[in-house]
């Protein structure tokens, strides 16, 4: 083992794998559970420094390296940062057209239609109030009642770097979220540093980590609930059990307020703890080497909470149904602040300035502003649920009938492996280049790290046998995860994009990170003729795995950062 990457607590490590081709290795126990939830010091290290990095390369990019073509030039790099105006003049990127926009609505108390929940864009408003009042980054001034929010001279933080700050907070965010996930279900940290680094260097992550859209808040959201789930799976008191069940609940009503498709994590969830209530009450072996349904892997040998089947079943249905319907319902606040329709035409996106006669135009809930906070004062119940029972309602229908193509539209199947990209910002005569002579242009595409994607998919087919041959959680959790993310996008009918994947992206890095972390176990002996070539190590060839996301990573920074360079 390297002594560099150990595990995370003094555990024995998994069985080497027989290879084909590597050497037999004397067989090792599995990985026990943690005995303590809390971190050591070397992980909060590695996970501050990876953390660091991810951050300040997300704030700083798109970085030029001017000394690469003008070896004497001052200063050798320039940095543009997270609030370049790219596509002028407004600086708007894709969908942040329309998310820039809604979150300044909320700012300003202008009514608006989306067909999204509403909490990823009061969490892009709070980084246009940061960017602000606290930042000082002030575009303009304040916009009068009843204007429409504009990208320029209208409200103190309403900018490129204002509505860019909650991706940029919430997408660094994935990184150490990932790393405790990882240490979580597979305590080693190896594995824990790989998806960490991983999460890091892929495109996806870091471009949707730059952009002004809801995707990286509800991602992190997602990852913060998995990372509960399994603070409650390993309770070890009572207390703990209760306090973590609430704390799951919330972190669910959270990430399903930000953006609908984290409701396959609660599947997931569900399917795991119904795995691990029936595991606990069934034995069933089949053959001397065959399944155990009983395995504990799965269950505990001393369940905490309720004992009575029945309790428990209700206590889940109240922290894992209820608890998260409560949270999204008061994820509407401030919209239902906002005088609303009654009833929306599904003909447009945008409510009427004026409302039908037969329709009401009246707050649901009075608010109070009190600095940079809003102080409820008066709530109609009964109007409240109806606003939003209305709006989720066009938000179904919006997305179940909507027939209008996309020219980087692409098919669910399709996205592993990275056919069709999705172009964000394209820019073309940008001045002409002074080493190749030629045009410069700058793009930003929504395209996964190769190097991972690619490999992600036969490390997922290899995680589904391991848990099928090993009976490990790890493993089977992550191809859980991972097809509950992706599948339920073969049954919608309206056009898709690559980006949509994001949410099963973690799980492809855990895939990756876990047979990376079960390579370096091995060792190759190769031979040509009679000649003994010299001894592989494993562990170098998962490291130059890594290295090679890095240089995919470098190779592709342009395309991610709108960095000009030539057409060639």
């Amino acid at each position: 083992m390297s002594e560099r990457f150990v595990p995370a607590v003094a555990a024995p490590a998994e069985p080497r794998e027989e290879l084909v081709g590597a050497r037999p290795a004397e067989p090792r126990e599995a990985p026990r559970r943690r005995p303590s939830g809390r971190l050591q010091p070397r992980d909060v290290r590695v996970i501050t420094a990876i953390t660091a990095l991810a951050f300040l390369m997300r704030l700083l990019g798109p970085i030029m390296p001017d000394i690469a073509t003008h070896p004497l030039s001052w200063p050798p790099v320039r940095v543009w940062g997270l609030g370049h105006p790219y596509q002028s003049p407004n600086g708007y990127i894709f969908d942040e057209v329309y998310f820039a926009q809604d979150a300044c609505k909320d700012l300003v108390g202008i009514t608006y239609l989306d067909p999204e929940p509403p909490l990823a864009k009061l969490v892009i408003a709070t980084g246009i109030v940061v960017g602000g009042t606290w930042l000082h980054y002030d575009q303009g001034r304040i916009v009068p009642p009843g204007k429409t929010c504009e990208a320029e001279g209208t409200l103190p933080g309403f900018g490129t770097w204002g509505w860019r700050l909650a991706s940029l907070v919430f997408g660094t965010a994935l990184v150490p979220l990932i790393y405790l996930i990882a240490l979580r279900i597979w305590p080693d940290r190896f594995f824990a540093t790989t998806a960490a680094l991983l999460m890091t260097f892929d495109g996806m992550s870091f471009a949707q980590s730059r952009i002004g859209m809801i995707d990286a808040v509800a991602l992190a959201l997602l990852l913060l609930a998995y990372w509960v789930f399994h603070l409650h799976r390993e309770a070890r008191t009572n207390r703990q059990w209760w306090w973590t069940l609430t704390a799951l609940g919330v972190t669910v009503g959270l990430s399903v307020a930000a953006k609908w498709t984290t409701l396959a994590a609660l599947g997931t969830m569900i399917l795991v703890l119904s795995a691990g209530w029936l595991l606990n009450k069934t034995r069933l072996q089949a053959g001397s080497g065959g399944w155990s349904l009983g395995s504990e892997r799965w269950r505990r040998l001393t369940p905490l909470g309720p004992r009575d089947r029945l309790v428990r079943g209700y206590v889940y249905l109240v922290f894992l149904l209820v608890i998260p319907a409560a949270v999204y319902t008061l994820s509407y606040f401030r919209y239902n602040s906002i005088p609303q329709c009654s009833t929306v035409a599904a003909s447009g996106l945008e409510v009427p300035s004026t409302c039908p006669t037969n329709a009401v135009a009246a707050p649901a809930l009075r608010l109070s502003k009190f600095g940079p906070m809003w102080i409820p004062v008066g709530l109609d119940a009964g109007l409240y649920i109806h606003q939003m029972v209305v709006h989720d309602q066009w938000a179904y229908d919006y997305h179940a009938h909507l027939t209008a193509t996309h020219t980087y539209g692409s098919a669910w199947y399709s996205w592993p492996f990275l056919l069709r990209p999705v172009a964000y910002y394209y820019q073309d005569n940008l001045g002409v280049s002074d080493v190749t002579h030629q045009v410069l242009r700058a793009e930003v595409f929504n395209l996964g790290n190769p190097a991972i994607w690619w490999a992600s998919i036969p490390a997922l087919v290899y995680c589904g046998i391991y848990a099928v041959r090993r009976r490990r959680y790890a493993p089977a959790l992550i191809v859980i995860a991972f097809l509950a993310a992706w599948l339920p996008f073969s049954r919608v009918t309206r056009v898709l994009f690559l980006y949509h994947m994001f949410g099963g992206l973690p799980f492809m890095i855990l895939a990756l990170s876990f047979a990376l972390a079960q390579l370096r176990h091995a060792r190759f002996r190769l031979s040509l003729g009679s000649t003994a070539l010299p001894v592989l190590e494993g562990r170098h060839l998962a490291i130059a795995w890594i290295l090679l996301v890095f240089v995919v990573f470098v190779f592709l920074y342009p395309m991610w950062t709108a960095l000009p360079i030539s057409s060639s």
